[in-house]
């Protein structure tokens, strides 16, 4: 299976390409302006989701998902965390192993 990465880096590259009005001798330069674009782009994503501590956790809206210890947990209101994995009772944020990741911010309503 190909790496998402490269798929989009050749995407972007062709792209690059198209822009500029070249064909394809040049693409190994757009790949290399691709990979750092994505690159650079992918780790800021990463630092901003990154959650490493629990007043980070708490500022989180409900409706917000995390991934903590390989689990993912819901915020399912202002206290409690319902895990992915079938666990009946919520959990607080205290609970949840740091760091951990954002992997959806829902936007919050006034």
């Amino acid at each position: 299976m190909t790496d998402p990465r490269t798929v989009i880096r050749d995407r972007v590259a062709k792209a690059i390409e198209r822009a500029r009005g070249r064909s394809h001798p040049g693409l190994r330069y757009s790949q290399h302006l691709a990979d750092a674009a994505i690159s650079a782009h992918l780790e800021a994503l990463e630092q901003a989701a990154r959650i490493e501590t629990v007043e980070q956790l708490d500022a989180l809206p409900v409706g917000a998902i995390v991934r903590s210890g390989g689990i993912a947990y819901y915020r399912h209101d202002r206290i409690d965390w319902y895990a992915s994995n079938d666990e009946p009772y919520g959990i607080p944020s205290h609970h949840l192993d740091l760091p951990a990741s954002v992997l959806y911010r829902p936007k919050e309503t006034p």
